[in-house]
């Protein structure tokens, strides 16, 4: 792209691995926290400026606050339609004030809490291409937000589904999009999903400065860098191997990617052999870029639970970072935030069990045992 730069890495790195010890500080089971606390689905993890921990509850639509210690302090919201209910929780961001910020896709809006649990309003995302938009995520950025969409115009047998995303004012119109998928369906002729072809660009993320990270291709190991303003300043990009799924995985993600557009009647889908290339992004405070991928997602050490990426300020692919300890890599759901991972045990079990059955949490217990919220510290290895 002109007066873009691309930066194209080997598929090794500059220099040797370095290898954290995940090493336990605290656990909380469900029901174990304080006797009556269950856990649904929790989706993703957050960090306050205090140390506090935010879990998102996506099938609860409800978030629990934990101390520093992992113990149980409250819960934000609940399921409803009145004042400071949640028709639904799918992504969560803490500002530099920590108020919990909940992305509602199915209200097409976000909704805004206080520490201490107030309710301090919603915000609407303006239609944009005369669709209404639905956000997935959201993060705060200079004067603005930073969303993850989906819109859908319907006309008669034919309609337009877009997954973008984009940036937006306070006031909810739209001030550029940073990518978007389109697909057009049209039920005469029968609608196919591909998941390469019709995934949502939820691999996204933020820096501290309001920069947007994207890596939108299933397939290609690239990653879009893009200033505050939206305008597009790097392109990241490593050889890397494609990793076949097993018999097993494919028949699990075809189940799901069917579960998932259940809402297109008569709907074909089929899925990829290989897994997909970029599966998260994190932007470090020092500045790295922390990429896991399908390589390092099950690495096959003895030992080691995932290895990561590691990218400095200008693209430069630095070394690869192992994290020593271990984990469930098909079931078990990352995050990680500065030098603490967290880990949700039978994550995959809960959303499988959550596509299909009912809203009683009893019915989305996975077969593994009750989940587990588990926070480790990441100790450099010397």
């Amino acid at each position: 792209m002109d007066g873009v730069e691309v930066v194209s890495n080997p598929e090794e790195p500059a220099h040797p691995p370095v290898t954290y010890d995940m090493k336990e500080l605290w656990r909380l089971s469900s029901e174990a926290a304080n006797g009556f606390l269950v856990f649904g689905l929790i989706s993703d993890v957050e960090v306050d400026s205090l140390g506090n921990v935010y879990l998102l509850d996506t099938l609860l639509m409800t978030i629990h606050v934990l101390s520093p210690a992992g113990e149980y302090l409250r819960s934000i919201s609940q399921e409803g339609e009145g004042p400071g209910d949640l028709r639904s929780a799918n992504d969560l961001f803490i500002d530099s004030e920590g108020n919990a910020l909940v992305a509602e896709y199915a209200a097409s809006r976000l909704s805004r809490f206080s520490p201490e649990a107030i309710p301090l309003g919603t915000w609407e995302p303006a239609r944009v291409d005369s669709a209404l938009v639905r956000p997935y995520g959201v993060r705060l950025v200079p004067g603005g937000l930073a969303l993850e969409c989906r819109s859908l115009r319907p006309r008669g047998d034919r309609a337009t589904l877009r997954y973008f995303c984009g940036l937006f004012n306070q006031d909810g119109s739209l001030q550029k999009k940073l990518f978007e998928r389109k697909i057009e369906l049209d039920r005469a002729k029968g609608i196919e999903f591909r998941e390469a072809e019709a995934e949502r660009v939820w691999c996204w993320t933020t820096d501290d400065r309001g920069g947007v990270y994207l890596a939108p291709e299933y397939s290609e190991y690239r990653i879009l860098c893009f200033d505050n303003r939206g305008v597009l300043q790097r392109i990241i990009e490593r050889k890397h191997r494609r990793v076949q799924r097993t018999a097993e995985e494919i028949e699990e993600e075809l189940a799901i990617l069917t579960a998932e557009h259940q809402a297109f009647p008569n709907a074909s889908c089929s899925v990829e052999s290989y897994r997909r290339a970029v599966v998260n992004l994190l932007a470090r405070d020092d500045g790295c870029l922390w990429v896991r991928t399908a390589e390092g997602w099950a690495p096959g050490e003895s030992g080691i639970a995932l290895i990561v990426d590691e990218f400095q300020a200008d693209g430069i692919f630095e070394r690869q970072v192992k994290l020593q300890g271990r984990i469930d890599a098909r079931e078990d759901l990352i995050r990680i935030h500065g030098d603490l991972c967290f880990r949700m045990t039978s994550s995959l079990g809960s959303y499988v069990s959550a596509l299909s059955a009912g809203t009683d949490s009893s019915e989305h217990r996975p077969a593994g045992g009750a989940p587990e919220v588990i926070c480790y510290q990441l100790e450099l290895v010397r």
